[in-house]
């Protein structure tokens, strides 16, 4: 059952519901206003929005231009209730995926952080022979004017860095705020900024359960550390 929309989890990850129009499971996340849910029905082709008091269907994005699938824990709303950012399985299928953003009112998708690169990645492997980015984790910065994210980059060499990146919710150049590591996805969940915007939540995990790096950081977004 879907919470109603005074609910306290309005903009999160809420439990599984039935698919109206397909009577299969779907994963869904419910707009910080609480007046819609976005739900993605397996076998997660299409991305859509519901009115909550109706459950009309308000626009759906076709995701047969994703790369790869949609990860629905990155499917996360706008502050203001009219966008939704989310991210590929590039780190389960090992194809190359970008960061995506839909327009919750027409279901126009835009590809926020497009490398150019569509093939097969093997990030585990010491080179991997060509440049590309593995962008995941979206979190929308409290004004909604930027999306802040986790970005593995790589070159000829192999993986370079895991690194805090940012990029103007409309497009644009991408920022990296801060170095996390050297090893690829270590920040892989979901993130968070502080309500006011000075601090940047966001969880980082190594394979080695005994590595004392291992838990929630903070981006202190005046010092850049």
């Amino acid at each position: 059952m879907v919470p109603s929309k005074s609910g306290s989890g309005a903009g999160s990850p809420l439990p599984l519901a039935r698919g109206r129009r397909t009577g299969r499971w779907c994963a869904v996340s419910m707009s910080p206003d609480g007046r819609y849910l976005a739900a993605a029905v397996p076998p997660q082709t299409s991305l859509c929005v519901y009115d909550v008091e109706t459950m009309a269907e308000v626009s759906c994005a076709d995701l047969s231009v994703l790369n790869t699938s949609i990860r629905v824990e990155d499917v996360v709303w706008s502050p203001d209730s009219t966008r939704i950012a989310f991210s590929e399985q590039t780190f389960v299928t090992f194809k190359d995926g970008d960061l995506w953003v839909m327009d919750a009112a027409s279901g126009t998708l835009t590809n926020l952080t497009d490398d150019g690169y569509i093939d097969g990645i093997a990030l585990l492997q010491d080179e991997v022979g060509v440049e590309f980015f593995v962008d995941v984790s979206p979190a929308w910065t409290p004004d909604g004017k930027f999306i802040t994210f986790s970005r593995t980059l790589s070159d000829a060499e192999g993986v370079t860095d895991n690194v805090i990146a940012q990029i103007p919710a409309g497009g644009g150049e991408v920022e990296t705020l801060a170095f996390v590591s050297d090893i690829a996805g270590t920040y892989y969940f979901r993130a968070h900024w502080s309500p006011d915007g000075a601090r940047f939540y966001y969880s980082v995990t190594y394979q080695d359960p005994q590595n004392p790096d291992s838990g929630i950081w903070v981006y202190d977004a005046a010092t850049g550390t």
